[in-house]
């Protein structure tokens, strides 16, 4: 866990420099983020099931691939395409628990929450690192990683712009202004 504390004191000072969004934005992505967090979970638990078609889609491509593999290859490198099937099952499934059993702490405004949202985060940054490597291609793993890290520092910017809001033990309490 020591780690993971380097990792998001890292993360903080990288940004540190960018502004900060509205008080009256920050309180409601803090008050909705439990909300925000079942709807991710349901997202992603949608999104494994469709990694799972593939999966069998590739069994299927397997198994009739010599009848017409001379005339409809179209998958190039077959074994990265399964190797990105696997990680994204993986990853769809495992994100999909965490959102779930994030929801009840980010709710009453634990810590607990924020940082279960904090471990999917690097969860994330794992995933598109190994999708870059499993492409084969030097574009591919350019633009995976490219593309990958302007989703993940956007995602970061909103998870410790909450950050604040949560505390490690009980509820923050929010002083209605006069």
């Amino acid at each position: 866990m020591n780690r993971v504390r380097q990792l998001e004191s890292l993360t903080e000072r990288w940004l540190r420099p960018f502004p900060h969004l509205p008080d009256v934005f920050r309180r409601w992505l803090t008050d909705n983020a439990w909300w925000l967090a079942v709807l991710a979970s349901f997202i992603s638990a949608i999104s494994a099931l469709v990694m799972l078609g593939r999966l069998l889609d590739y069994i299927t491509y397997i198994n009739n691939a010599p009848g017409y593999l001379d005339v409809y290859t179209v998958v190039h490198y077959p074994a990265g395409w399964l190797l990105t099937i696997l990680v994204g099952l993986i990853y769809l499934s495992t994100v999909t628990v965490l959102y779930a059993k994030a929801a009840t702490p980010l709710k009453e405004r634990l810590r607990q929450g924020w940082d279960i949202l904090f471990m999917t985060l690097v969860l994330g940054a794992i995933q598109v690192f190994l999708n870059a490597v499993f492409s084969f291609t030097f574009f591919g793993f350019v633009f995976g990683v490219l593309f990958g890290v302007i989703f993940l520092t956007i995602a970061a910017y909103f998870l410790f712009e909450i950050r604040s809001y949560f505390v490690k033990a009980g509820r923050v309490k929010l002083v209605a202004k006069r």
